[in-house]
């Protein structure tokens, strides 16, 4: 058979230690070929042999040239809607779901649609909450039981790995059992480390005894694959708000303070994936002084986005009028920090009878906005709009073609998604998706504006995984 000399060079293998090596062309054009498939058309050649196996799981050359190639694919929509059933066998199963997808495309005039050309029906595990996606993965939170339990799911290649549950939460609870109503607030954060190609699992815990009115936290870290627990001592120099006010960007995981309203100190707590170490980032006066006069305490919070690679700070000053301040440093002290202000118009009102979501597409320009029907009226409408920032242009975003069996009222989940198991950078587009979440009961309570269905934004990178 023939043979000849490849390197990094000719579009042919590239070796890490960037010495040349000898392969047969049958194995070159086998590369070329399947490194062009759609994931889900590749996942079928797994079980063809050992040989294609093992070149799709752990050939660092094929899934480095399958991610550079999937970034040219068009981008896509995804819609998810679950089925209500009831199974007496298993009372934590809400249902199965469907999958909807649908090409993007653009128009004149900056008008954005989607049509809706495929369904896949799918039988999920049960979860609670989704948390992320980080180039690709996505964290499954059960909080059916005590301690919560979390599972990693890889969209493209839909393989998940067991249950993960914390030997250190699990010693707290039966630690606390005899304490009267102790309360945990358990929240997961997915991170990655893009010098070595890791991901990491942050999990907080604040626990709250009744009986003596003492609260604590607790801090851990896994890193997936390995899935052992590491834990970390740190105390915060705040109360960090694990509801909203957290964002992954640039290698970081960044939380603020409670609600960022009038609690003091005001701080940026920022978690290095790569150290795994805290460290804190004093937020400005001049950030602090816009005030919204709102007396509504939803409108009045603050939100943050990871926005170029960036994390920003995002508040409503009025009703068609946002700030958004981006944060950029030059050294990892942040000792020469730069704080940069935009405003943003907004086409429509934002009053306190619509509920406004902000989620960020992570390595672009864009903040998606989802806009929920008058509450004021009962109108359960939702309008999508996509923000460039640089240019401060806004587009609206149409969906067609959704069956009708499919509910109007739905979350919406747009996700970036890596090829094969290589965490690879690259981008093609925003990618939608809309699932029905049951209310939470205790925000209903405390908090009784608050729309239930809020939005929750990701990228999608390979758009044909489900083509």
């Amino acid at each position: 058979m023939e043979k000849y000399v490849v390197n990094s060079d000719n579009k042919n293998r590239d070796i890490s230690n960037n010495t040349s090596v000898v392969v047969d062309v049958e194995f070159s054009i086998l590369c070329e070929i399947l490194s062009r498939l759609p994931v889900k058309s590749l996942m079928r050649f797994k079980c063809v042999s050992k040989t294609r196996l093992s070149l799709i799981q752990e050939d660092p050359y094929f899934i480095d040239l399958h991610c550079k190639r999937s970034r040219t694919l068009r981008p896509a929509l995804l819609y998810v809607t679950p089925l209500n059933i009831k199974d007496q066998n298993n009372p934590f199963r809400v249902g199965d779901e469907f999958f909807l997808t649908a090409e993007l495309s653009f128009e004149r005039r900056g008008k954005r649609k989607a049509q809706i050309h495929s369904t896949r029906k799918i039988n999920l595990f049960t979860c609670n909450d989704i948390e992320g996606p980080v180039n690709g993965l996505i964290c499954i939170v059960h909080r059916h039981r005590l301690p919560a339990d979390v599972r990693i799911y890889n969209i493209s290649t839909r393989e998940v790995t067991p249950r993960i549950t914390s030997a250190l939460l699990t010693e707290e609870v039966e630690k606390n059992s005899t304490c009267w109503r102790p309360s945990y607030h358990i929240t997961y954060k997915l991170g990655f480390h893009p010098a070595i190609k890791e991901h990491k699992l942050l999990c907080m815990c604040r626990i709250h005894l009744c009986d003596t009115d003492y609260e604590y936290e607790l801090y851990q870290v896994l890193t997936v694959g390995d899935n052992r627990w590491r834990r970390i001592d740190w105390v915060s120099p705040c109360r960090l708000d694990f509801l909203h006010l957290s964002v992954y960007a640039n290698g970081s995981i960044y939380f603020c303070s409670s609600f960022f309203l009038d609690c003091d100190p005001k701080f940026l707590v920022v978690f290095d994936v790569g150290s795994e170490k805290f460290r804190t980032i004093s937020i400005p006066i001049f950030i602090l002084d816009h005030q919204p006069l709102n007396p509504c305490f939803w409108l009045r919070r603050a939100y943050l986005l990871a926005v170029d690679g960036n994390v920003a700070i995002l508040r409503r000053m009025s009703n068609r009028i946002l700030k958004l301040w981006m944060y950029e440093a030059t050294n990892c002290d942040d000792a020469e920090a730069n704080w940069t202000e935009n405003i943003i118009n907004l086409p429509f009102s934002w009053d306190r009878n619509r509920s406004l979501s902000f989620s960020n597409v992570e390595g672009t320009n864009q903040i998606i906005m989802e806009l929920s029907g008058n509450r004021k009226r009962r109108v359960n409408s939702v309008s999508l709009y996509s923000y460039d920032w640089k240019k401060k242009t806004f587009c609206e975003v149409k969906v067609s073609g959704v069956p009708a069996s499919v509910p109007n009222f739905c979350t919406v989940y747009s996700f970036r998604r890596k090829s094969l198991s290589c965490p690879e950078d690259g981008i093609i587009g925003g990618v939608l998706g809309w699932r029905i979440r049951t209310p939470n009961r205790t925000l209903s309570e405390l908090f009784p504006r608050i729309c239930t269905h809020q939005a929750i934004w990701w990228l999608l990178e390979h758009a044909s995984c489900f083509m």
